[in-house]
């Protein structure tokens, strides 16, 4: 949940979006042939719009590069164009995306706007406020009063990695969509059904690897839900995890601590965010090879030229290797 900051090809790329119905939007509230404009955080749920609405859709991602990171994107003149004239707006929530949640709906206020933080169901109102809250002032806990929110503190927002999530997030799309165009809104619905069911062989081709009994080490939890699925147990030591979250250099004594847990072989797996790498997360993934302990790469945006659903088959098949 930290905030992360990355400089130099951001103020290039800020502009640069994922048009997925490959034609050009016009200044209106809908697409060209009178398609539906969605405007979404991510290519994540850019895709997952994208598999709802079908052709009736026209999509924008205001991220589609692992060379940007959400966190710490700030929005484009440009952006607010499209994120105004887009009739739905699809975010991670949580402070995630915050260039994109602090824009929803302000200057549109007919627009619909899908949260999958929120559709997920796993915070109560007061917790998700206090964790965005907590994002917009940079995660600082110092002399706040945080009492009773510990659980939003604790909460993993990388919730693309939650199956049931994003299937409650499609079925969301899928009812606002049928809102806004209800001459084919049983089209949405059953996009939405297909989805749902692709998602649901991902979660059971997970839960049958029956990795219980079996530990990993996460250099940052974006994939952590998907992980758990499995029955893994995650051993990655507290302090190890707030340092990286937070930005900071991992004290001496953790860092031996965590790569001790690899060399010694007291985790199975070691699963490693590519798109935010730091010097000692690249030693903790160094010394897994070293010792022979299986690594998975993960990423917070879309492989290039890869779908929502593809990528998850693929995670849980690198998983099904590791952990088997």
């Amino acid at each position: 949940m930290r905030i992360k900051a990355f400089t130099g090809a951001l103020s290039v790329l800020a502009a640069a979006s994922l048009a997925l119905s490959g034609c050009s939007a016009p200044a209106s509230s809908t697409g060209s042939s009178g398609t539906i404009k969605i405007v979404a955080a991510t290519d994540v749920y850019a895709d997952i719009a994208k598999q709802v609405g079908g052709d009736k859709v026209e999509v924008t991602a205001i991220i589609a590069s692992t060379s940007q990171d959400p966190h710490s994107y700030e929005a484009t003149s440009a952006d607010r164009l499209k994120t105004k004239d887009a009739q739905l707006v699809v975010i991670n929530g949580g402070g995630y995306d915050l260039f994109l949640e602090d824009m929803a709906g302000k200057d549109n206020p007919n627009q619909k706007v899908v949260n999958a933080v929120k559709e997920s169901g796993k915070l109560s109102d007061a917790d998700y406020n206090h964790l965005v809250e907590d994002h917009a002032k940079g995660h600082s806990h110092e002399g706040g009063d945080h009492a009773g929110h510990e659980h939003a503190h604790e909460f993993n927002e990388h919730i693309w990695y939650d199956m049931d999530s994003m299937k409650k997030t499609a079925d969301k799309i899928a009812e606002d969509l049928a809102s806004l165009d209800s001459a084919n809104a049983e089209t949405y619905r059953s996009n939405a059904k297909k989805f749902d069911d692709e998602l649901d062989t991902i979660s059971k081709d997970a839960k049958a690897i029956n990795a219980s009994g079996k530990k990993y080490l996460s250099t940052e939890p974006v994939p952590d839900y998907l992980i758990s699925a499995t029955g893994a147990e995650n051993a990655t030591p507290e302090e190890f995890a707030e340092a990286v979250e937070a930005e900071q250099d991992v004290p001496a004594l953790v860092l031996k601590e965590t790569k001790d847990l690899v060399s010694e072989k007291k985790v199975q797996l070691v699963a490693y965010n590519e798109q935010t790498a730091t010097n000692q997360t690249k030693e903790v993934l160094d010394e897994a090879k070293k010792a022979g302990v299986a690594n998975v790469s993960f990423t917070e945006t879309l492989p290039e030229s890869t779908g929502y659903v593809s990528w998850m088959k693929t995670n849980v098949n690198n998983l099904k290797k590791a952990l088997s």
